[in-house]
C-alpha cells in the first residue's frame, strides 16, 4: 500500500513509475491487484505486553539480512532493462541495500524515505534487540549513509537517527487534494487507516472515544479486527465507531 501511494504521487506529477519488489517489477496499475492477497494484511501482530525473546528476534534479523541480500541481487537484474531513470526511491528497512544497489547499477542518485527509526521503534514496542547500538550502526546507518538524499516524515525521525545534514529533509505524509476534499459536514471525525495489529493500540483509541463527541472510522484488515469489532459492540459504541 505504501509503495502504491508513493508511486501514485510520482505519477500524478507526470513521472513514469516502476516499482521493484521481491514479487517482481510493476507499473502503477499492476500494483492494485496485489492488494487482494490476504497475506499482506493478516500477519500476526506483536503484543506490547509479551516481549519477543531476544534470541528469536536475532534469528529473524539474520533471516531478514539474508533476504535483503538476495533481493538486492534480484532487483539489480530487474532494473537493467530500464532507461532514463532520474533517481531511485527506496523505503527505509533494516539491511535495506536493494535501493543503493539499483542506484549504483543505473548510475543515478538514491533517495531514501524514512518513516521511523526502526531499532528504537522496536524497543518502544517492548521488543528490544541485544546490543541495539550495533544494529543501528550496521542495520540502519550503514544503508542510510548510502543515500544522496534522505526524506523523513517528521523532524523527530531525523533527530532520533541523528541525521542533520544538508541533504536530510522533512516531508510529511500528504494526500492528493484533487481526489480528497473535505465535505460540507463540520462534524468531528477521526479516520485511521492501517493493519489491525496489536501494537497499533487501536483498542486504546476505541476506549478513548467513550468521552469524545465525534466519530471514529477504522479502515483496514488484520488479525485484531474481529476483537476490535467485538469491543466496539460490547462498549455500545456502534454509533461512534465505524
Amino acid at each position: 500500500v505504501g509503495a502504491w501511494g508513493i508511486a501514485a504521487t510520482a505519477a500524478h506529477v507526470g513521472h513514469e513509475v516502476r516499482v521493484v519488489s521481491p514479487e517482481g517489477t510493476f507499473g502503477l496499475d499492476e500494483l492494485l491487484p496485489l492488494f487482494d492477497r490476504q497475506r499482506s494484511f493478516d500477519a500476526p501482530g506483536v503484543s506490547t505486553s509479551i516481549p519477543e525473546p531476544r534470541a528469536r528476534r536475532a534469528v529473524k534479523d539474520v533471516r531478514q539480512w539474508a533476504q535483503q541480500r538476495r533481493f538486492a541481487a534480484e532487483a539489480v537484474q530487474a532494473v537493467q532493462a530500464l532507461h532514463d531513470v532520474p533517481f531511485v526511491l527506496t523505503r527505509h528497512v533494516l539491511f535495506g541495500g536493494a535501493g543503493s544497489a539499483c542506484a549504483a547499477a543505473l548510475g543515478v542518485p538514491l533517495v531514501t524515505w524514512i518513516h521511523a527509526p526502526l531499532v528504537q521503534e522496536a524497543t518502544s514496542w517492548n521488543n528490544p534487540r541485544v546490543a541495539p547500538e550495533v544494529w543501528e550502526t550496521f542495520g540502519e546507518h550503514r544503508y542510510l549513509d548510502r543515500a544522496q538524499h534522505r526524506i523523513a516524515v517528521t523532524q523527530q525521525v531525523l533527530d532520533a537517527l541523528d541525521l542533520h545534514g544538508r541533504h536530510d529533509h522533512v516531508l510529511g505524509n500528504g494526500t492528493l487534494l484533487d481526489r480528497f476534499q473535505p465535505g460540507p459536514s463540520r462534524d468531528r471525525r477521526v479516520v485511521w487507516i492501517g493493519t489491525f495489529r496489536a501494537f497499533h493500540g487501536i483498542d486504546r483509541i476505541v476506549r478513548a472515544f467513550r468521552g469524545i463527541d465525534g466519530q471514529l472510522v477504522l479502515v483496514g484488515r488484520g488479525s485484531q479486527r474481529a476483537a476490535i469489532e467485538a469491543e466496539v459492540a460490547t462498549r455500545g459504541l456502534g454509533d461512534r465507531v465505524e
